[in-house]
């Protein structure tokens, strides 16, 4: 009996197509600004996503890294790199809409900040030594 493979499951967040050049095999698809020449930006989508190239094509990849890691490994291991690369378009995506902040509490004026109601038992004050003062999680 033959093992199931568990098959890699992608978001269509995009954020591989827009930083192509971030990665040598897929640098030939970088359309000048480091998003792929194929990728519409209105759908999120590739333009030629029967056609595409092998290194977008995650069980295709995997032949390259076969001797290295297991195919769970490398869906672990592309889940990872998905998520670093969301991140980053994230953090993109924040300095292009927000560019005079340097923060994500910088969006909120102090007056929105002190406004906002988040129960005592929930807060997690940071120390001193991580981060500053004023920089606080909520559970």
């Amino acid at each position: 009996m033959q093992e199931e493979r568990k098959e890699f499951v992608c978001s269509k967040c995009g954020a591989c197509c827009r930083f192509v050049s971030y990665y040598e095999d897929s640098k030939f698809l970088d359309r000048g600004d480091g998003t792929c020449k194929y990728f519409d930006e209105t759908t999120n989508l590739c333009k030629i996503y029967d056609h595409r190239p092998e290194v977008c094509r995650v069980d295709k990849m995997y032949k390259k890294y076969k001797n290295q890691m297991t195919w769970e490994e490398y869906l672990k291991a592309t889940d990872e790199a998905c998520e670093a690369l969301r991140e980053i378009l994230k953090a993109k995506n924040f300095r292009e809409t927000y560019p005079d902040k340097k923060e994500y509490n910088d969006i909120l004026s102090e007056k929105e900040f002190n406004d906002v109601d988040i129960p005592e038992d929930k807060v997690i004050i940071k120390g001193e030594n991580e981060l500053n003062d004023n920089f606080f999680d909520v559970e």
